[in-house]
C-alpha cells in the first residue's frame, strides 16, 4: 500500500499533467459545452455534430470509452469536441481561468443506490460549488437518470443549492440516445439553472 506521500505526490504528478492538457485544449475559447461521463461518445459526439458552432467537451476516466469516443470524433470529422481522461472534480480544478461552461450534461451516472455509498454520488454540495466557479448565471445542467431515487436525491441538492434551481419548464436541448439509454426501460431527467451570483 502507497504511504499518504506517494499518494500525494502522485495526485500532484496527475494534476500537473491534466493542467497541461487542459491549457492546450481550452486555447482562447471561453465558452464550452461539458459531458461529464461521456463513455463512448454516443450522445456527445452527435451533439457535436449538430451544433458545429459550439466547442465541446467530454470527460472520462476510463481510457477505452474515450478511444471509442475518439473513433466517432475522427470518423465524423468534429474539430469542435475534444476528450479528455479526467475525473470529473480534477478536471475542473484545473480548467483555466475565464473558461466558462454554458451547457453541463451528466447522463446516467452511477447511482451508488446502497445507502452507504450514497456519499459517492456525483451531485452533491461540493460538485455543484465546484461547476457554479465554472459557469455564469443562465448556464444549465442536464441530468438524466434511471434510478429514481437518485433524480428525487438530485433535486433536493440542486433546490438546497444557492446557486442553482430546478427549472422544470425547462426543454431537453438535443434529443438523440445514449447508449446507457438505449438500455434503459424508463427515465426521468432534470435541467438546474445557473442562478446570478450575489
Amino acid at each position: 500500500m502507497a504511504s499518504r506521500g506517494e499518494h500525494e505526490a502522485r495526485v500532484r504528478k496527475r494534476l500537473a499533467a491534466l493542467t497541461l492538457t487542459c491549457a492546450g485544449i481550452f486555447g482562447e475559447r471561453t465558452r464550452w459545452t461539458l459531458e461529464i461521463g461521456c463513455g463512448h461518445g454516443h450522445f456527445l459526439a452527435a451533439y457535436a455534430a449538430e451544433h458545429p458552432g459550439e466547442a465541446c467537451v467530454g470527460v472520462d476516466w476510463m481510457r477505452k470509452r474515450l478511444e471509442k469516443a475518439g473513433n466517432k470524433k475522427h470518423r465524423g470529422g468534429l474539430g469542435n469536441l475534444e476528450l479528455v481522461k479526467a475525473e470529473a472534480v480534477e478536471f475542473l480544478s484545473v480548467v483555466p481561468n475565464g473558461v466558462w461552461f454554458e451547457k453541463i450534461f451528466v447522463l446516467f451516472p452511477d447511482p451508488w443506490p446502497k445507502a452507504r455509498h450514497a456519499k459517492k454520488r456525483l451531485i452533491r454540495e461540493s460538485f455543484l460549488d465546484d461547476l457554479a466557479a465554472k459557469t455564469r448565471e443562465g448556464s444549465r445542467l442536464y441530468f438524466r437518470s434511471d434510478d429514481g431515487s437518485y433524480v428525487l436525491w438530485s433535486k433536493e441538492h440542486f433546490q438546497r443549492h444557492p446557486q442553482w434551481r430546478v427549472d422544470p419548464e425547462a426543454e431537453w436541448p438535443f434529443r438523440t440516445e445514449t447508449f446507457f439509454q438505449s438500455l434503459m426501460k424508463s427515465y426521468s431527467s432534470l435541467v438546474a439553472v445557473r442562478r446570478p451570483t450575489e
